[in-house]
């Protein structure tokens, strides 16, 4: 049997075009005519009808994330400036037309306060930003979405998509240049609709505890393929690409192709890489690559022969028994605990990455009486929940849901702080050097642009900055651009690993490793 996107896919690597492909996604009971009625009447323009278009693809898109996390009546949180790319600056008209035609719903309720706003609750940490959803009268039931082919392209409609994939604020990454190959490859991308691509699905949903139907996997795997604003991102914090295919399931890369070739991918990774790059820091690669961040240098050089730190560098570079065993044996010997190399991987972050300040406030026995007494808590609410689903009014019942979740959640972060707890312990007594050095670089005030805006500046995130960075510029400025040097020119990353065509990996491997040896460094890859 063959699926309809396979037949297209198979169009595809033919043809290699790329916006035929291109769909709008609407709600499967709503109709482009319905639109124009409440649309163009007004507005006297049919270009806002593909607007609205474009706006329902993403609200639709958002409700397979809704779906996969069991929140069908959750909403999606739109920036003004977005509204502004889809509709103009008279976007609130638009929106107003929709909501008083039925055709959206705004979330009026402040989830903290219970305070009702009829025009629309404004997010808490995104003060300009508003939520919407689908009304659910107009989702066929079993459905998710319906197509409807984009006829033209016009140059309005394009430029609008293009500021939604919204790629990077930062003039200096919007021109360089290997960065920017790598997303095009990225935007190329197919994914195949097949059994396999099906069963990693239905295998998510089984993890997740969600229904898995047929109807669900054709909407993920098509919003893959046709949706117009594949969104692709160069993030201001560590300035590495993400697309759809980095945030995609691990298991599904197999299925992927590169647009009109229909070759399968080989996938070439760094062994421990996060790790690995936070450990070949040294003050030359830092002005190098990281020039921003030269602050840090004169904790590098004051920590630079510490034995711990050298050591850590030498289990970060050990491809037989590396930093990950390192971190799992001391974990388990200081806390009879039996984790394996994959749970390792939890404490290397934690004990990176989390914030120092704060822990040395608190104490093994401080966090482990707040587990205790968050346990205790959801005990109870526990027993006052099954009462109240027995005897209780509608309202009570509603109230009893919410108190449960929320008891639960604060027993999950106890139990939360408790292991970052342990996992920042043992790492300050395992490698106390490399802990220092952390330290020092967790109290740099880093202003610059640093990605999402909140209250404060997560300094103590300072550490991942710095290791992303490192990584992403000797990624795309020396071995992607090693790559398409030799002729390698189907490419795209995935952090850390490289995804190539299966003919091309044993010569890609030679070049990647030649490229780090350029800048005396020498990764394990596997």
């Amino acid at each position: 049997m063959k699926y309809e996107v396979e037949v297209l896919v198979e169009q595809y690597l033919k043809n290699n075009y790329t916006w035929m492909l291109k769909k709008f996604f609407l709600p499967s009971n709503l109709c482009v005519n319905e639109l124009k009625n409440i649309l163009v009447v007004d507005h006297g323009k049919a270009q806002i009808v593909d607007q609205a278009c474009l706006f329902y693809t993403m609200l639709c898109k958002d409700y397979l994330r809704l779906y996969n996390r069991n929140e069908l009546d959750g909403y999606t949180q739109f920036h003004y400036a977005q509204l502004v790319d889809i509709f103009g600056i008279g976007y609130r008209g638009v929106l107003d037309l929709l909501l008083a035609a039925g055709l959206l719903e705004v979330n009026q309720v402040n989830p903290e306060t219970g305070e009702v706003k009829t025009t629309g609750y404004y997010s808490k940490t995104r003060a300009t930003a508003k939520s919407y959803r689908i009304p659910k009268r107009l989702h066929e039931l079993g459905k998710f979405y319906k197509t409807a082919t984009i006829n033209t392209l016009d140059k309005v409609l394009m430029n609008k998509i293009a500021r939604l994939k919204g790629v990077t604020t930062d003039q200096h990454l919007k021109r360089e240049y290997y960065r920017n190959y790598v997303l095009a490859q990225m935007n190329q991308v197919v994914l195949l609709d097949n059994d396999h691509s099906r069963s990693v699905i239905a295998l998510e949903c089984a993890k997740r505890g969600v229904a898995y139907t047929d109807e669900y996997a054709t909407a993920r795997i098509n919003a893959f393929n046709f949706d117009p604003v594949k969104r692709s991102v160069i993030c201001a914090f560590g300035t590495r690409v993400h697309t759809e295919i980095t945030n995609n399931l691990k298991q599904m890369r197999e299925d992927f192709r590169f647009g009109g070739d229909s070759s399968k991918w080989e996938e070439i990774d760094l062994v421990a890489s996060q790790p690995w790059f936070l450990s070949i820091i040294t003050p030359a690669l830092i002005k190098k690559f990281v020039p921003e961040c030269a602050d840090a240098i004169p904790a590098f050089k004051t920590y630079n022969r510490h034995p711990d730190l050298l050591r850590f560098r030498r289990l970060c570079a050990d491809p037989d028994y590396g930093i990950y065993e390192a971190f799992r044996d001391a974990y388990n010997a200081m806390y009879g605990a039996q984790f394996t190399r994959a749970d390792a991987k939890r404490i290397c972050f934690r004990a990176f990455y989390t914030n120092y300040q704060k822990h040395e406030k608190l104490t093994p026995a401080k966090c482990a009486v707040r587990v205790q007494r968050a346990c205790d808590a959801l005990a109870a609410v526990e027993e006052s929940h099954k009462h109240v689903l027995c005897f209780g009014y509608r309202y009570q019942r509603h109230e009893a849901v919410q108190q449960l979740q929320a008891a639960k959640k604060r027993v999950k972060l106890a139990k939360s702080l408790l292991f970052s707890h342990q996992c920042i312990t043992m790492f300050k007594a395992e490698f106390r050097g490399a802990y220092d050095l952390l330290a020092e670089i967790k109290l740099l005030p880093w202003d610059f642009e640093r990605g999402t805006k909140t209250f404060y500046t997560k300094y103590y995130a300072n550490p991942a900055l710095l290791a992303q960075r490192m990584e992403a510029s000797i990624v795309y400025t020396v071995v992607v651009k090693a790559l398409v040097d030799a002729g390698i020119t189907r490419i795209v990353t995935i952090h850390d690993s490289f995804c190539v065509r299966e003919q091309d990996a044993a010569q890609a491997k030679k070049i990647i490793k030649r490229a780090f040896a350029q800048l005396k460094l020498k990764p394990s890859l596997k």
